[in-house]
């Protein structure tokens, strides 16, 4: 588990966690150069990157460097990063060493406090979903999603807008260490 928002260090340091946090829950806002679309890290790694079994941030930055399956190379926890504005933000990637993957890389450094590298961590990415037993189905699969997805990605798919006019929201993760 991650350190509690209260544990939050002071200094410089803390200062570029706080903006690794702000550009992982409001991507759009804090690193808009390489934003491509209107999602956040958060959408995708819920709780800011804190929630057990939803991609959580702590768990992925002990497991790097790794060799990753898309690529076929042994990858950097910055280059990962990159992969992320890239594919699930399709965006642009920042350049190495940049401000915005340092405070991205130190958020998820401070989340992964006391967490052992070279792990498997219980709770690292999303659990498996068993095969249905019922053959695939519009009809149910509509149902399905109207009554657990659309709260969050909306009747068509596409999010719901917050007050801000960013795609998410409270159900998507936004929280604020």
């Amino acid at each position: 588990m991650p350190p509690s928002r209260a544990a939050m260090p002071s200094g410089p340091f803390c200062d570029m966690v706080k903006l690794g946090q702000h550009i992982f829950v409001h991507t759009r806002k804090y690193a808009s150069r390489f934003a491509g679309n209107s999602l956040s890290c958060s959408d995708r790694h819920l709780d800011a990157g804190r929630l057990t079994s939803s991609a959580p941030l702590w768990a992925a930055y002990v497991a790097y460097p790794a060799c990753r399956k898309r690529n076929g190379r042994v990858n950097s926890f910055e280059q990962r990063i990159q992969g992320c504005f890239r594919v699930s933000i399709n965006g642009h990637v920042p350049p190495l060493g940049s401000n915005v993957l340092l405070a991205l890389q130190s958020y998820a450094y401070f989340l992964a406090k006391g967490a052992p590298t070279g792990v498997l961590l219980k709770g690292r990415g999303y659990p498996r979903i068993a095969k249905p037993a019922l053959p695939m189905s519009y009809r149910r699969g509509r149902s399905v999603y109207r009554t657990h997805c659309a709260l969050c990605h909306g009747v068509d798919g596409q999010g719901q807008l917050t007050e801000v006019g960013e795609r998410g929201g409270a159900a998507m993760g936004r929280a604020i260490v």
